[in-house]
């Protein structure tokens, strides 16, 4: 995964300063996650955590489902 690279490396050059993550396993067991940053900083990391919420709130109603969306 890419991402998960990415992430490495910004962690190995000192640039990343927290993280908050999900991590999804087979048969849908999944673990969360907040390090760094995101965990002495709470409030902000919720607020990041919303955003990303409403990326994917668009991502679903952009996209074409055979179900009816509100």
């Amino acid at each position: 995964m890419e991402a998960a690279e990415t992430i490495g490396e910004l962690a190995r050059t000192g640039k990343l300063r927290g993280l908050a993550f999900i991590c999804l396993f087979k048969r849908g067991r999944y673990i969360v996650n907040v390090a760094g940053d995101c965990h002495a900083d709470p409030t902000l990391t919720r607020g990041m955590l919303g955003a990303l919420d409403d990326q994917l709130k668009k991502m679903i109603h952009t996209s074409s489902f055979d179900d009816t969306q509100l």
